[in-house]
């Protein structure tokens, strides 16, 4: 696999999902949440550690399922 070449996709998906975020039936917070999601792979593919690739929970807020995971120790209980 070409790194460079996974990360400029990703990004490309990344902005292509925001360009469609801005059509009314898509709610806003869900593909802002997956357009940050995306930046957070790539950031991971360009070497960022995980922990830090996707921002602090305040970023997403501390109410959504991504902010709680950020939030959450790594060793917490995980109910599925």
């Amino acid at each position: 696999m070409n790194t460079r070449l996974m990360v400029m996709a990703v990004r490309e998906a990344a902005k292509q999902l925001r360009d469609i975020g801005t059509v009314d039936f898509y709610p806003d917070d869900i593909v802002g949440d997956a357009v940050e999601l995306l930046k957070g792979l790539a950031r991971i593919l360009e070497g960022t550690p995980v922990p830090r690739a996707f921002g602090v929970p305040g970023d997403y807020g501390y109410e959504t399922s991504i902010g709680k995971a950020l939030a959450a120790r790594e060793d917490s209980e995980v109910k599925e």
